[in-house]
């Protein structure tokens, strides 16, 4: 390799120090974003909803499909909560074939984590998603037009011009999440009580029949004394509605993409085996960066950049 190097054109030889640099540095990277996520997740504890604290949080719990329009596959048609989907078109290059994705997408609608205690609504938007189902198949078309089971094999794969991925969180299974926790108030806190006296006094000031009411000694007047009496009277029937919405409409909690830029992670793989599988990919980064790593260094040497 390093007479290779040696004897390269100088074009050629500056692609594979540029190309190795980026390699090594990328494979870096990721080995330090699964190495933090692998020690993240071992250091933070499982919370319950019941008593969750505000901020970021590790839940566990199954996945409930929320009320209104189902959330359904595009490629399958399958019911889920979730779901990203591929279209691959087999091209040829030369005497080389490769995919390219004509088209892909992913699922924004929210669900509900539920863990026995409590339920908080999940929003997957920016969420690093690992599923529990994933589907590969091939067909002829640029929408599949045959079931992911008779869609797959071999044969399929070596004679088929499409690919097809599909990947699902189902519901009522177990979902493993890691991501912000706020409470979107709407309970009391959120009660305006001397915005909603106001309003409500506002009101009764334009209401010739209400102003009637409450002259009691029909003076044709409202006095301070009477207008006092109103006020208590507004403020009773103000907070009986406070009570009434709290108990109607009690705070929402929320996981989502936390805004301090840590990871928010979805996952329908369980945890110790998520923990597995984050500190191998690590353990592969080095490996991949050494290597990459050691091809700059050689390429240079040939070269006499370095000794």
């Amino acid at each position: 390799m390093t007479e290779y190097f040696a004897t390269a054109p100088q074009d050629e030889f500056f692609w594979w120090c540029l190309g190795s640099g980026v390699v090594a540095a990328a494979a870096f990277v990721g080995s330090f974003v699964m190495l933090h996520r692998t020690r993240l997740m071992e250091n933070m504890p499982t919370s319950r909803l019941r008593s969750a604290a505000q901020g970021y949080v590790e839940l566990e719990g199954d996945a409930r499909v929320m009320e209104g329009p189902p959330i359904v596959a595009p490629l399958t048609g399958t019911r889920c909560v979730w779901w990203r989907f591929r279209v691959e078109e087999k091209r040829r290059t030369g005497k080389n074939d490769h995919w390219v994705t004509i088209s892909s997408g992913a699922s924004d609608d929210c669900f509900e984590l539920d863990d026995g205690t409590g339920k908080c609504v999940v929003d997957p938007e920016g969420a690093s998603v690992i599923p529990n189902q994933h589907r590969r198949w091939y067909g002829a078309t640029p929408r599949p037009s045959i079931t992911p089971e008779l869609g797959s094999g071999l044969l399929r794969a070596a004679f088929s011009r499409y690919r097809y991925t599909e990947e699902l969180l189902l519901p009522a299974l177990p979902v493993y999440a890691l991501g912000g926790f706020p409470t979107q108030a709407g309970g009391p806190d959120s009660l305006d009580e001397k915005l909603d006296l106001k309003e409500l006094l506002d009101k009764w000031r334009g209401d010739k029949r209400m102003m009637a009411m409450l002259d009691v000694n029909k003076d044709g007047q409202v006095d301070q004394k009477e207008w006092d009496a109103a006020r208590r009277m507004a403020l009773a029937k103000v907070r009986e509605e406070h009570v009434r919405r709290a108990v109607e409409t009690p705070d929402l909690n929320i996981l989502a993409k936390p805004r301090d830029g840590r990871p928010f992670i979805l996952s329908g793989v369980p945890q110790a085996a998520l923990i597995r599988r984050y500190r191998w990919q690590s353990g592969a980064c080095i490996v991949l960066a050494a290597i990459a790593s050691g091809v700059l260094l050689t390429a240079l040497a040939s070269r006499g950049v370095v000794s």
